[in-house]
């Protein structure tokens, strides 16, 4: 039961990475993007001096706020995925620590079980020695 909770907990960190790095792939994607669609537009769109300024300048604060979307939707889902690991870290934790405390029981119950059977078999010993005492008289 523990070892099936850490290869969870080990699947849920790995899905994590995973995504952290498909976020930042997109990140660049989306940057690199901007700056192309930015750079063709400058190369293929013939216009005055102001004009293209002013283009880029919009294209630039499109491809930054485009950027602070994605980065807070990225943000929010590593949120998500943190939260459901410290879930999933705090279950397997609380289910081992039951598991020890199970055992600990056990064992006492076990060792007192070992107790008492010692004593019987120590009476029963002792009972068949006064029965061969008495049957040699």
């Amino acid at each position: 039961m523990f070892i099936k909770a850490m290869m969870e907990e080990v699947k849920l960190r790995k899905e994590a990475e995973k995504k952290k790095a498909a976020a930042k792939n997109l990140t660049k994607g989306v940057t690199i993007g901007g700056a192309i669609g930015a750079l063709a537009g400058l190369l293929f769109a013939p216009k005055s001096g102001k004009e293209t300024r002013e283009d880029i300048a919009n294209k630039a604060n499109d491809t930054k706020d485009t950027v602070k979307i994605r980065a807070n939707e990225t943000k929010e889902n590593l949120k998500l995925k943190l939260d459901e690991t410290k879930e999933a870290v705090k279950a397997t934790t609380d289910g081992f620590k039951k598991t020890v405390k199970d055992t600990k029981k056990n064992v006492n119950e076990t060792k007192e079980a070992l107790g008492e059977t010692k004593d019987a078999i120590d009476k029963t010993q002792k009972d068949i020695e006064k029965i061969e005492e008495k049957n040699k008289k």
